[in-house]
């Protein structure tokens, strides 16, 4: 979702929500070493799936008008697990936070294509005994449609 906050001469400011209705994180097994603390086992691995939602947003398009505009964003939310994530001991549920960069290319008056990168962070935020965090690098692409205005 986005809409519209301000519009300069050739900018304009979006507020933007994201909802991910699956998320999928692979990594190792969880297992235990002979003191019982929590390790990864070596050579395992597992899917566990999750859903969330970033209301928080904010993207700056820059040459507003143009064809290709490129923007910048960050985003704010939630991911929930069906496991714990990324380690024993942490926590299913996951604040996450994004920071990206792209293009909209607009192909009619109303509908574009994105491409897009962004730098994402997955952390409890302290809410479990262990807060390792998880860094990742996606790159994206979408397509938007909007009413006309």
């Amino acid at each position: 979702y986005a809409r519209v906050l301000r519009r300069g001469d050739n900018w304009s400011m979006k507020y933007i929500a994201e909802f991910m209705p699956v998320v999928i994180i692979k990594q190792p097994h969880p297992g235990y070493a002979e003191d019982g603390t929590p390790v990864d086992l070596p050579g395992s691995k597992q899917r566990i799936y999750g859903a969330g939602i970033s209301p928080v947003g904010l993207q700056m398009n820059l040459r507003r008008g143009c064809v290709l505009q490129p923007y910048v964003n960050g985003t704010a939310g939630v991911l929930y697990f069906t496991d714990n994530v990324p380690v024993e001991d942490s926590s299913n549920f996951n604040f996450i936070f994004g920071l990206g960069a792209g293009v909209e290319l607009w192909y009619r008056e109303n509908q574009s294509l994105i491409f897009g990168y962004k730098y994402q962070h997955i952390s409890n935020g302290y809410t479990a005994p262990r807060n390792p965090g998880v860094d990742s690098n996606l790159f994206y692409m979408g397509y938007a449609w909007s009413w006309k205005q």
